[in-house]
């Protein structure tokens, strides 16, 4: 008996398997056909790979803990941070951002992960005051997650520097240290809209909570 798996895509897009089992059968030595068996084992596969990427999600969150734990030098925890994200995610450009809040609201830029040639963010401010997207996530501990910024409304006032960068999608966190933000955790997706999912946000939470003891 012979084991395949097939995947195709249903009209809807779904990628669907199929486990399919060949049992020749044979008459006088001679073959004379086959027994085909087709099981659609989609659920399983779905589950396997959720359970992969938990697993991922959470080496990743155990090696960002441990860089935090272990090293000294807060800037190559930043640099790797954003680079385990970005790499994680799959993403066009992470940031990892300060916050200071006097003399006047400024997050000043302390990493950056970049993929292909999208522009740097390195030099450009990114206004705090006057800016509600900012302004709403510094104030609120769960992400804020965004699928089109030109449908998001709290984007208007700064909607040119967003295009000048080519984002289409974001995903953004505050980091804090005993209630209080800290910084600013931002991935961005370039190339396409992006539909984050729940894994997604509660994994960049999660970072974010370590990031900003680090930060600290």
């Amino acid at each position: 008996m012979r084991f395949e798996t097939h995947t195709e895509k249903t009209p809807k897009g779904v990628t669907q398997y199929e486990e399919v089992r060949i049992a020749p059968f044979s008459e006088n030595q001679q073959i004379e056909g086959a027994v085909i068996i087709t099981t659609d084992i989609s659920d399983r596969k779905q589950t396997e790979e959720a359970l992969e990427r938990q697993y991922q999600q959470a080496l990743l969150l155990r090696q960002i803990t441990d860089e935090i734990r272990q090293s000294l030098n807060t800037q190559h925890i930043f640099e790797t941070t954003a680079l385990q994200i970005g790499q994680a995610f799959q993403v066009s450009r992470c940031l990892i951002h300060s916050y200071n809040a006097q003399p006047s609201p400024e997050i000043p830029l302390v990493a950056e992960y970049l993929k292909d040639s999208y522009p740097s963010m390195r030099g450009v401010e990114i206004p705090v005051k006057g800016n509600p997207h900012m302004e709403f996530v510094l104030k609120n501990n769960q992400a804020s997650v965004v699928y089109d910024v030109d449908d998001e409304p709290l984007f208007e006032p700064v909607i040119h520097l967003y295009h000048q960068l080519q984002i289409k999608s974001m995903l953004s966190i505050r980091t804090s240290y005993q209630g209080k933000p800290n910084g600013m955790i931002g991935v961005h997706q370039c190339d396409r809209y992006r539909v984050w999912t729940v894994d997604e946000i509660k994994l960049l939470e999660d970072i974010a909570a370590q990031v900003g003891i680090a930060l600290a």
